[in-house]
């Protein structure tokens, strides 16, 4: 998003990179969540008890989900207040506002995705990681491109493509993170232990 909107001015880029700095925190949180729910999941593969792994991943969902809506929630409703909190500089509140409230969403789709992703890497699957998240970020870039300077037909929506573009890319990571799971034996999903961990 700071490159190619950078390309549009000095405002878009720092409205942007001060928006991704909330977007800092909440990905600091998401990592403290999978990394701990990643020591407990890789004991229970030990111990080959892939209920324990259900309840595990399904307590990290409740929590990283829980805290991605309401952190998507407070910048939906006043991403002007939230960005005010990172600068006084008018301009770039007004130009990074509809950026946090449409990324503010992404949220909720990448903590369901990171905690499954985490409990594949703890049982010796860190390939589906690296698939997923570089199709997501293949993609973000190119809607990216496509959105924020208007290619291919598609209207000019500068910072505001941008963030499209970032909530897309996490959308199509979902859905390719739980599509996966839903076909994957090797460590089954089980809903009655994740829904009800």
């Amino acid at each position: 998003d700071t490159v190619m909107l950078g390309q549009l001015g000095e405002v878009a880029m720092s409205g942007s990179s001060l928006g991704n700095q909330i977007g800092f925190i909440y990905q600091i949180m998401n990592l403290g969540l999978t990394a701990g729910a990643g020591v407990l999941t890789s004991q229970y593969w030990g111990k080959g008890d892939v209920e324990a792994i259900n309840r595990c991943m399904g307590v990290a969902l409740y929590i990283g989900v829980a805290v991605a809506a309401i952190m998507a929630l407070v910048l939906f409703c006043f991403p002007t207040f939230v960005m005010g909190l990172v600068t006084n500089n008018t301009l770039l509140i007004e130009m990074g506002a509809p950026y946090l409230r449409i990324v503010g969403i992404s949220y909720i789709f990448n903590a369901a995705s990171a905690v499954y992703v985490g409990m594949q890497r703890s049982t010796k699957n860190p390939v589906l990681g690296m698939v997923v998240f570089a199709a997501s970020m293949l993609l973000n870039t190119f809607l990216n491109y496509i959105l924020i300077f208007g290619k291919f037909g598609a209207p000019a929506l500068g910072i505001t493509g941008a963030a499209l573009a970032t909530l897309t890319a996490r959308v199509v990571e979902f859905l390719l993170t739980w599509t996966y799971a839903l076909r994957d034996h090797r460590v089954p999903l089980r809903l009655r232990a994740m829904l009800r961990p």
